[in-house]
């Protein structure tokens, strides 16, 4: 990564009314095709296969309001080289404080998360905000693991794009999740500056699904 980037906190529950009826109200992941009819879910309802997370079916909770600005500068060789994004931790605003919500993720594939089912919350989807869009070049490109030609999608200014993030979380003998795409933040090759804002699309952890393990046996 080499762009200007800071942290924030802001309550976007304004956003996220005007945004949830495009979102997917519920995603089921499950870790492995044998087990992807084990757990109930509505019709319509996302499935998605993730071999670091706990299967079940999680619920749409609303956006993180830990936010991260990315500034892309015109040819000043600012970009988001192309990775996955990974899962990210619910927040809560409360004033002026700032809480994450107490998971803790297993350290293999095999072992199971603490969480508190139905009230902890971890994402799925990550959204992009765009403030400006005065600015040539600085897509945010997705790139096909199959070899397919990248897909650049152009800044639009006051437009939000999602998708789907990985449950890696850099451990050794886990699998990325499907669908989760490879992408960047191209350069910036003319105009103004390219501003983004990153949130994340929250769900909860599963009331009736996979068990969670003590505090102590996850990492």
């Amino acid at each position: 990564q080499q762009n200007g980037a800071v942290s924030l906190a802001v309550d976007l529950e304004p956003v996220f009314r005007r945004c949830s009826h495009l979102l997917p109200e519920s995603v089921l992941a499950y870790r492995a095709a044998a087990t992807a009819d084990k757990w109930a879910a509505p019709g319509g309802t996302e499935r998605r296969r993730c071999p670091g997370a706990p299967e079940g079916l999680y619920e749409l909770s609303g956006l993180n309001p830990r936010l991260r600005v990315y500034r892309y500068r015109a040819d000043s060789g600012d970009v988001f080289r192309p990775h996955r994004d990974d899962c990210w931790p619910g927040s809560t605003l409360a004033g002026n404080i700032l809480s994450e919500d107490g998971w803790a993720y297993a350290a293999d594939r095999r072992g199971r998360w603490a969480f508190r089912p139905g009230l902890d919350r971890v994402s799925h989807l990550s959204m992009l905000l765009y403030l400006t869009d005065d600015c040539e070049g600085g897509a945010t490109t997705f790139f096909d693991d199959d070899g397919g030609p990248p897909v650049p999608v152009a800044p639009a200014k006051g437009a939000a794009l999602c998708f789907w993030q990985s449950f890696k979380l850099g451990r050794d003998g886990v699998r990325d999740a499907a669908l989760a795409p490879v992408h960047e933040g191209s350069p910036v090759t003319g105009g103004g500056s390219k501003i983004a804002v990153r949130s994340d699309v929250l769900y909860a952890f599963p009331a009736d699904g996979e068990a969670p393990a003590p505090a102590s046996s996850s990492r």
